[in-house]
C-alpha cells in the first residue's frame, strides 16, 4: 500500500433499490428465483462486486441457471 501506483478507492454500499436493480439484471425476473435476491442482498451488504461474485459462484456450482 506504500507504492506510488497504489490507490485505495472507497466503495459505499448500494442502496436497497440499486441492489434490487442489480440483482434483477443478474438473475432476471423469473418467479423461480423467489427470495434469492433478498438472501443475496442480506449476505453481501450492498457490495456490488461481492454480489456479482455470489451470483457467479452459484452459476459455476450449477445451483443457478440464468
Amino acid at each position: 500500500m506504500q507504492r506510488s501506483d497504489y490507490q485505495q478507492l472507497p466503495l459505499t454500499p448500494l442502496s436497497s433499490e440499486a441492489m434490487r436493480a442489480l440483482l434483477e439484471q443478474l438473475l432476471g425476473k423469473d418467479p423461480s428465483v423467489g427470495g434469492l435476491p433478498t438472501a443475496i442482498e442480506a449476505r453481501t451488504a450492498g457490495n456490488p462486486f461481492y454480489t456479482e461474485e455470489v451470483v457467479s459462484a452459484l452459476i459455476e456450482a450449477e445451483q443457478l441457471v440464468v
